[in-house]
């Protein structure tokens, strides 16, 4: 009897350890052939964070509920390439990495900097837009301050868990650093003489100052280290299939033009919507 038990025990164990093995292995399957579950579910999920225009914002003249810009117009031309729908989660930009890594969405695009920090938890695809940081302030200010010394005394805000909210932290270590969770509560604070300055991409500082007079580009430029930024798309780890995809859309729209196309675009939508 007591044999029998040990016996039927030691069956039910390798029963248990075999079926987890083909758990453990479905799931490694499943991370890394992501191509094959945007497909299974026929919709590419994206992560986003509108309110940064051009790149994604809404114009509240023609569809309060729909996110487009630089980023959805890419990120359509590629489920359409996939043959899914596509399926846009907007969220706050803190919140995006985990969304990836959480296995939450397919990728994550939102004009978004590649770093060697985010590059631990995340892949990244192939550049997609070469941009420079710049330093933000009210029109009339843009010569009050010209060297990075006269910045460590002014109080300035920035967008947090971006690479401008490291800029600014490690580089213009201002009296005190605010961090906002959009935009365009970063220039309301800015307008409204509650902060001195901040540093935003060049194509989004563009945009808002073509719809806003009242906001300038400093005239002084950021070294190197901190002025130029790489900007790409987020998948999971290893999901390489996906990746490749991405990455062949990403070629193909650098080639025939159509990112400055969409730049151009989706700007003046931006100046005309009031975004």
């Amino acid at each position: 009897m007591k044999k029998t038990t040990l016996k039927k025990m030691a069956t039910l164990t390798v029963l248990g350890l075999t079926a987890f093995g083909l758990v453990a292995c479905g799931n490694s399957k499943k991370s890394a052939d992501g191509l094959t579950k945007v497909k299974d579910a026929g919709k590419l999920t994206v992560a986003t964070a509108s309110g940064y225009a051009p790149y994604e914002f809404i114009d509240m003249k023609t569809d309060p509920k729909k996110i487009i810009g630089v980023d959805m117009a890419f990120s359509q031309k590629l489920a359409d390439k996939l043959g899914v729908k596509l399926d846009v989660k907007d969220m706050q930009f803190s919140s995006i990495l985990g969304s990836v890594t959480g296995g939450k969405v397919d990728m994550a695009i939102a004009g978004m900097t590649q770093t060697e920090e985010r590059s631990k938890s995340v892949d990244f695809s192939d550049p997609y837009v070469v941009n420079e940081n710049v330093t933000v302030v009210r029109a009339g200010d843009q010569d009050k301050w010209t060297k990075q010394s006269d910045f460590e005394s002014l109080k300035m805000v920035v967008q947090k868990a971006t690479t401008q909210e490291t800029v600014v932290k490690d580089f213009y270590k201002p009296k005190q650093m605010v961090s906002l969770d959009t935009v365009p509560e970063m220039m309301m604070n800015l307008k409204e003489n509650k902060v001195d300055a901040t540093v935003i991409e060049a194509s989004v500082a563009k945009s808002i100052i073509a719809k806003d007079s009242s906001f300038a580009i400093a005239n002084y430029e950021l070294p190197k280290k901190y002025r130029y930024v790489n900007t790409a798309i987020a998948v999971e780890k290893g999901n390489k299939t996906l990746l490749a995809e991405i990455n062949k859309m990403v070629k193909e729209c650098k080639d025939n033009g159509d990112f400055a196309k969409w730049f151009e675009k989706y700007d003046k939508i931006a100046a005309e919507s009031g975004n």
